[in-house]
């Protein structure tokens, strides 16, 4: 006689389906800024690239890179942005200083302590008190900011992206952004050494070309 065989169905719970969608939207703009990362030969296009490759996957409504500046203000400039939501960073003034109401966001807390800041929910976050109304206006519930090393230990700036979901970024999401966010800053540094070693070769070159000139004036 047959034996009656049982199939178990494992069920994903909505909180685990969740999770998996959120884990699945920062891989896929992992994998496609990386990318950019490969073929951007100049800091805007990488940095704009970068920011279009991330804004086009799931919730993502906005991603912008800030730089940081040591002025009176501690000022970030934004150097980059893309996204659906990116009239929220016109004419924005962020800073990096604990003392300026606008330095208590997710762009000023990372690069002023080196370490990832998480809004969960723009409408309950108190460092994002500043910028809730603003938020409202373009549709944007939660946001990530990851910091971009320098190379020598100083903040060259911040990734931030912004989601219109609360709650889009957990601990997996947050070490994903902050991987890209390192090649972010990498990238940068290998194109700032490739222009300096290209002025290097064409200074060179110039001071040739004026001893050439010499010579050849000697001569004549």
């Amino acid at each position: 006689m047959g034996k009656n065989t049982k199939t178990s169905v494992q069920l994903v719970s909505p909180e685990m389906q969740r999770e998996l969608e959120k884990r699945g939207w920062a891989l896929s703009a992992l994998s496609e800024a990386a990318a950019t990362l490969a073929r951007a030969d100049s800091t805007d296009l990488l940095v704009q690239e970068v920011c279009a490759a991330i804004a086009s996957q799931g919730p993502y409504v906005l991603a912008w890179v800030g730089k940081a500046a040591n002025d009176e203000k501690k000022s970030v400039t934004v150097i980059g942005a893309y996204g659906s939501a990116i009239e929220y960073v016109q004419d924005i003034h962020v800073s990096w200083s604990e003392f300026e109401p606008s330095g208590l966001g997710p762009g000023g807390a990372t690069i002023r302590t080196g370490i990832s800041s998480v809004v969960f929910d723009s409408e309950s976050d108190e460092g994002f008190l500043v910028w809730r109304e603003r938020a409202r206006e373009f549709g944007i519930r939660s946001a990530i900011g990851c910091p971009i090393p320098d190379g020598v230990g100083h903040p060259y700036g911040v990734l931030l992206v912004y989601s219109k979901v609360p709650n889009a970024f957990g601990p997996a999401e947050v070490q994903l952004f902050e991987i890209l966010a390192q090649e972010i800053g990498f990238g940068l540094r290998s194109i700032e050494r490739q222009h300096r070693l290209d002025d290097q070769i064409h200074e060179k070159e110039l001071v040739q070309e004026r001893l050439a000139a010499s010579l050849r004036a000697t001569i004549e």
